[in-house]
């Protein structure tokens, strides 16, 4: 008897696991793909000024898009743009890799990933309600929209313009110093672009 009570809860305990029992670390597959979020003229200085950029002074319009992987990872990318032309990109497909996890709630939790894969203290937290994605920046709601076939292409093609594209050979940085960033480069360089 004590032999079947204890398998019967190791069961039960297993069909737990698989289940609604936990309410996290769960992957919803609606929320794979690309979101994003436009926005023009003072509507995204709240963004802006929450993040700290400092972007060139024409800039007139903002997009954040969020990519996610049906693996549990994806990347972040913010473009601001002077008459739909970039002007800073202080977080690119590229370089910005995150995990992400959707609670039963519906809460997507994100942690950004470093240059070695491992998770950092910084991270974003987002809002799905099965249709769209939401975030809330100072008594802002955000409200995210999957992305259309041409709005992937014209920001894949953007920033591939920008950054030269993604390939499969290894690029080192030599000669920087402690507390170089990427944002910090694209910074000093975006007049240039």
């Amino acid at each position: 008897m004590k032999k079947t009570t204890t398998y019967i809860l190791a069961a039960l305990l297993g069909i737990c696991s698989l289940t609604s029992c936990t309410k996290d670390n769960v992957l919803d597959s609606r929320v794979v793909g690309e979101w994003l979020l436009e926005l023009q003229d003072v509507a995204f200085d709240p963004i802006v000024t929450d993040e700290d950029f400092d972007i060139p002074q024409e800039a007139n319009s903002l997009a954040v898009i969020y990519h996610f992987d049906e693996t549990g990872l994806g990347w972040k990318e913010i473009d601001i743009m002077q008459d739909s032309h970039l002007v800073y990109v202080p977080y690119d497909r590229y370089h910005t890799t995150f995990k992400y996890t959707v609670s039963n709630d519906g809460i997507v939790v994100i942690t950004f990933l470093d240059e070695d894969g491992k998770e950092s203290e910084v991270g974003d937290e987002l809002f799905f309600d099965g249709k769209s994605l939401t975030s809330t920046i100072e008594d802002q709601t955000l409200v995210f929209t999957r992305a259309t076939e041409d709005q992937i292409k014209w920001y894949q093609d953007e920033a591939d313009a920008w950054y030269g594209g993604v390939d499969d050979s290894v690029h080192s940085i030599t000669g920087v110093g402690e507390g170089w960033t990427w944002a910090g480069e694209i910074a000093a360089t975006a007049i240039d672009r």
